[in-house]
């Protein structure tokens, strides 16, 4: 069990056209006193399951995982065709900050007015056999 698998997770999908799309990725710490905060993005195969390993084959290694205390990082990156994540994490485990997350994209993607929706509970795979 990974220290980020509890954390919130957000599914983002890019439809196949256009076929390369700017984004950009930003998280902006709301309290007062700050952590030191990262995110992760992926690639994913389904986007109403939180994703459990995180490794070369699926992170972007576009997006830095460095942590920083800063109150806001971003990242801008071109997206193919695909289903994502985005998982906002801090340094230390166990260290909770309030955030927002805005991913704005240079495409209609995904259609305007559409907010995050977080993925399932840090529990949703404990009932899964394999």
């Amino acid at each position: 069990w990974y220290k980020w698998a509890p954390n919130p997770q957000f599914p983002r999908s890019r439809p196949a056209s256009p076929p390369k799309v700017q984004a950009r990725s930003t998280l902006r710490q709301t309290s007062t006193k700050l952590a030191h905060i990262g995110m992760y993005m992926a690639r994913t195969t389904d986007t109403n399951r939180r994703l459990l390993v995180l490794n070369k084959d699926n992170a972007l290694p576009e997006v830095e995982t460095s942590f920083v205390k800063l109150k806001s990082i971003s990242h801008d990156l071109k997206l193919a065709p695909g289903d994502y994540v985005i998982i906002p994490t801090t340094f230390q485990p166990g260290v909770e900050a309030s955030f927002e997350l805005d991913a704005v994209f240079s495409a209609a993607v995904p259609p305007a007015g559409t907010l995050f929706r977080s993925i399932g509970s840090p529990s949703d795979w404990l009932s899964t056999s394999i």
